[in-house]
């Protein structure tokens, strides 16, 4: 027996049961790849024959998942971008964690004033998980600014809940220093560096094709399956140019991130910096399943997490909304990744989140030999 039968098992099981429309999963260890698994489609309805209730069997026509299909990574994108040109910055001497709102943004009110990059990067500063930009009235490149005048949900400081709108507003302060915009910035410091060729914002301004690309979610008003364009909507209020969300990329460049975070950032970030930021800095505040360091999910003592039962304490990485997570455990430096887009079987679809706990389990005990 493979030491994969199992975990070809669990994949084609939730596939099966819809869990996700197409995947690609890739499991590795520092260069070196252990598993490779691509399943299903990257499209499975037309926007002519919506899912709204039943999910019909595989037909022609569909479009098969690549090794090259671009994902929405929704929330990975936090990670992925802009934690990475923050811990760059901070390399450089541009910014220092404890660096505050008020020095970017003078006017801020007094309650946020003193709210730290650190507290933004760890969701400490007090800010709503969410609200809708794209409903408050004001010109949409005023982001920064509807964030600051919405009120903070608790004191800064004294829980972690996690919040889109502080990597929002991070986002802001970076490209306000910078003089450039989140995509040139993760261009410059992340993509390029890592040779991600394959990774950027808004995919079909780059020219690459729907086809390409894995489709999201139904919208009504829109009146077809959302591909190509951010899914978050927050983020597609901002011309899918945001700090939360607006990533997307594929499995051969995801493989690439994934192998300097399983080497510890080597050759890209330095010994001290990566060290830092997966520092768990909310001990005895954690966000209902998750510690928090610099811009990353961490695993903590006896913890109900994404990385589920068998991962080591202090592992590291993120998910996202749309379905694709990345998880390195911190003893072994085996990391997991997942790539998929549960939401085009609607947002309601909800099996993806025992399915990674089982995956993170079954590729522990799979591969940790």
């Amino acid at each position: 027996m493979r030491y994969s039968d199992d975990l070809d098992a669990l994949i084609e099981s939730a596939y099966e049961r819809k869990a996700f429309p197409g995947a690609v999963c890739v499991v590795g260890r520092g260069n070196d790849i252990y598993y490779k698994k691509l399943i299903g489609y990257s499209r499975w309805f037309s926007d002519d024959d919506p899912c709204l209730d039943v999910i019909p069997s595989a037909e022609k026509g569909m479009i098969p998942v690549r090794w090259d299909t671009m994902w929405d990574l929704a929330s990975c994108s936090k990670l992925v971008s802009t934690t990475m040109i923050a811990l760059r910055f901070l390399e450089k001497g541009i910014i220092t964690m404890r660096d505050t709102i008020g020095m970017y943004y003078p006017d801020a009110p007094d309650d946020k004033k003193y709210i730290t990059i650190s507290q933004l990067m760890t969701h400490t500063s007090g800010f709503s998980a969410y609200f809708h930009l794209f409903e408050i009235e004001g010109d949409s490149s005023k982001a920064a600014e509807k964030i600051l005048n919405h009120p903070l949900e608790y004191e800064t400081g004294t829980k972690c809940i996690y919040s889109c709108m502080g990597f929002i507003l991070l986002a802001k302060i970076l490209e306000k220093i910078s003089g450039k915009t989140i995509d040139l910035l993760a261009d410059e410091y992340v993509f390029g560096p890592l040779d991600m060729d394959r990774t950027c914002y808004n995919p079909l301004k780059h020219g690459y094709s729907p086809d390409e690309i894995a489709a999201t979610e139904y919208n009504a008003d829109m009146g077809r399956y959302i591909c190509g364009v951010v899914h978050d909507e927050n983020a597609r209020s901002l011309d899918g140019l945001s700090g939360n969300a607006g990533v997307f990329s594929c499995a051969g460049d995801m493989v690439k991130f994934a192998s300097m975070l399983s080497r510890r950032g080597e050759g890209f970030l330095s010994h001290a910096c990566f060290e830092a930021a997966v520092t768990n800095r909310t001990p005895g505040m954690m966000d209902g399943d998750m510690n928090r360091g610099w811009g990353f999910q961490l695993l903590g003592e006896n913890e109900f997490s994404a990385m589920s039962d068998l991962y080591s304490v202090g592992s590291y990485g993120h998910n996202g909304f749309t379905g694709p997570s990345l998880y390195v455990d911190n003893r072994t430096g085996i990391y997991t990744l997942f790539l998929c887009n549960r939401v085009h079987f609607t947002r309601q679809s909800d099996r993806i989140f025992r399915f990674r706990r089982q995956l993170h389990n079954t590729v522990m005990a799979s591969f940790d030999r």
